[in-house]
C-alpha cells in the first residue's frame, strides 16, 4: 500500500523541470547536445527514485510479512465466530503462544494449530493463508462448511493438513499445487465435488493423500505419476470415472492404493507389475472388465487383493503364484473361470462366503513431531541475504 501511494506521489513530479523545449536552447548548441544534456538529466532523476523507493522498502518490512500480533487478530477473528465454550484460553489479554493448540516458533510466529474435535464452526479462512510459518494446520472432527480457500497455497512451509470429518464443500483447488511442502492432506468424509486436479502432480512430497467418501466425479490424472513419493492413496467411495492409468506404474512408493465403490472401466494396466510395494489394492465394486494380468506375478509384496464386483474374465493366472505373501484374494461376482492354480497363497474367494468387512480405517493421525524451523528457512534466509545485499549497495550508491 505504501508503494503505492508513493507511486502516486511520483505521478505529480513536475517532468518539465528535466524537458528541453526547442525555446530552451542556448544559441548555437546543436540537436546532439540537447539529446546528451536532457539523458544526463533523466538518469539523474531516475537515481532519485530508485533510492526513495529502496529508502521506504527499507523503512516498511512490515509490508513483507504478518508480525506475531497480526497473526494473533487473525486467530482471535476466527474465535470470535465460534461458542463461547471453545477456545477460552484465546483472548485478547493473553499470549498467543500459550493459547490451546497454538505452538509457536522461537521468535513467535505460529507453527502449528492443533484445533481437532473442538466442535468449530464457520469457514476456513482465506486470511490464514498469510501465517506463511505454518507447518501442521488440524482441523479434523469439527463443524466446518464452506469451501477450501484457493488463498491458502500461499502457505508453502505446510506439511500436514487434515480437513477431514467435516462438512466442506466445493471444490479441490488446482492452486494447492504450489504447497509442495506437503507430506500429508486429509480431506475424507466431506462433501467436495468436482474433478481431482492434474496440477496437484507437483505435490512431489507427499506422503499421504486420503480423499475418500466425498463426491468426486472425473477421471484418475495420469499427471499423478509425478507424486512418486506416495505411500497411501485413499479415493474410495467417490463417482470417479474412466480407466485405470497404467503411468501409475511410476508411484512405486505405493503401500496401499483404494480405488473401490467407484465408477471405473477399462482393463487391469499389465504395467502396475511395477508397484512392487503394494501390500493392499482394492479395486472392488467398480466395472473393471478384461483378464488378470500375470504381469503382476512380480508384486510379490501383496497382501490383500480385492477384485470382487467388477466384470473381468478368463482364470486366474498360475503366475500369481509368486505372492508369496498373499493373504485373502476376493474374485466373486465377476465371470472368471473358478479353478485355482497350485501354488497360490492365501484364500481365494471365487464366492461370497465370507463376510465383507469394510477397507481397513485409515489410521487416527499421530501428534506431529514438534518443529520449530521450517527445512526451507536455509534457502529464504539466503535469498533474502542477496536481495538484502543488492539493496544494501543500491543504498551506498545514493549516499
Amino acid at each position: 500500500m505504501k508503494v503505492k501511494a508513493f507511486s502516486n506521489g511520483v505521478s505529480t513530479v513536475n517532468h518539465n523541470s528535466v524537458r528541453l523545449s526547442g525555446s530552451s536552447r542556448l544559441p548555437g548548441a546543436n540537436l546532439s547536445d540537447v539529446r546528451g544534456r536532457k539523458a544526463k538529466r533523466f538518469a539523474a532523476s531516475r537515481s532519485v527514485i530508485l533510492c526513495f523507493v529502496v529508502a521506504h522498502l527499507f523503512a516498511a518490512p512490515e509490508t513483507f510479512a504478518l508480525t506475531p500480533a497480526e497473526e494473533k487478530e487473525i486467530l482471535l477473528a476466527f474465535k470470535e465466530k465460534q461458542n463461547n465454550e471453545r477456545l477460552t484460553t484465546w483472548t485478547a489479554g493473553s499470549e498467543m503462544c500459550s493459547w490451546s493448540g497454538v505452538t509457536c516458533s522461537q521468535d513467535g510466529y505460529v507453527t502449528k494449530l492443533d484445533l481437532d474435535n473442538n466442535q468449530l464452526m464457520g469457514t476456513l479462512p482465506p486470511q490464514w493463508s498469510a501465517m506463511t510459518s505454518l507447518s501442521y494446520l488440524i482441523l479434523d472432527n469439527n463443524q466446518l462448511t464452506g469451501t477450501l480457500p484457493p488463498q491458502w497455497s500461499a502457505m508453502t512451509r505446510l506439511e500436514f493438513l487434515y480437513l477431514y470429518n467435516n462438512t466442506l464443500t466445493g471444490t479441490l483447488p488446482p492452486q494447492w499445487s504450489a504447497m509442495t511442502s506437503l507430506d500429508e492432506l486429509g480431506l475424507n468424509n466431506n462433501t467436495l465435488t468436482g474433478t481431482l486436479p492434474p496440477q496437484w502432480s507437483a505435490m512431489a512430497s507427499l506422503n499421504g493423500l486420503d480423499l475418500n467418501n466425498n463426491t468426486l466425479t472425473g477421471t484418475l490424472p495420469p499427471q499423478w505419476s509425478a507424486m512418486t513419493s506416495l505411500q497411501w492413496l485413499w479415493l474410495y467411495n467417490n463417482q470417479l470415472t474412466g480407466t485405470l492409468p497404467p503411468q501409475w506404474s511410476a508411484m512405486t512408493s505405493l503401500v496401499r492404493l483404494y480405488l473401490l465403490n467407484n465408477q471405473l472401466t477399462g482393463t487391469l494396466p499389465p504395467q502396475w507389475s511395477a508397484m512392487t510395494s503394494l501390500l493392499e489394492l482394492y479395486l472392488n465394486n467398480n466395472t473393471l472388465t478384461g483378464t488378470l494380468p500375470s504381469q503382476w506375478s512380480a508384486m510379490t509384496s501383496l497382501q490383500w487383493l480385492w477384485l470382487n464386483n467388477n466384470q473381468l474374465t478368463g482364470t486366474l493366472p498360475p503366475q500369481w503364484s509368486a505372492m508369496i505373501y498373499m493373504y485373502r484374494l476376493r474374485l466373486y461376482d465377476n465371470y472368471l473361470i473358478n479353478v485355482v492354480p497350485e501354488g497360490i497363497r492365501g484364500t481365494v474367494e471365487f464366492s461370497p462366503q465370507y463376510s465383507m468387512p469394510s477397507p481397513p480405517a485409515p489410521p487416527s493421525p499421530l501428534p506431529p513431531p514438534s518443529k520449530e524451523v521450517s527445512s526451507a528457512a536455509p534457502l529464504i534466509g539466503g535469498i533474502a541475504g542477496g536481495v538484502a545485499a543488492a539493496l544494501l549497495a543500491i543504498v551506498v550508491g545514493c549516499i
